[in-house]
């Protein structure tokens, strides 16, 4: 059986794509923290928390084990 599992290689993308990740998270904390409207206080939080959830995405992706597909579970 082979393989078709193709190892991703670390380079500069995902390092421009978090910092961008981070950078616009907290752009929504800080317009969340900022405003007296409900609507935009819970568009600013949104924000934030769909990119924490990026950003664990791309930890998740380019950091840790990777494991084999053929390895005993």
């Amino acid at each position: 059986m082979s393989d078709t599992h193709s190892t991703q290689t670390a380079g500069i993308g995902p390092w421009i794509l978090g910092a961008c990740m981070v950078l616009l998270g907290l752009a929504g904390l800080f317009m969340a923290s900022g405003t007296r409207d409900d609507g935009i206080y819970a568009i600013g939080l949104i924000v934030f928390v769909i990119n924490i959830f990026c950003i664990f995405l791309l930890i998740r992706r380019f950091v840790g084990r990777h494991q084999r597909h053929d390895a005993p579970h």
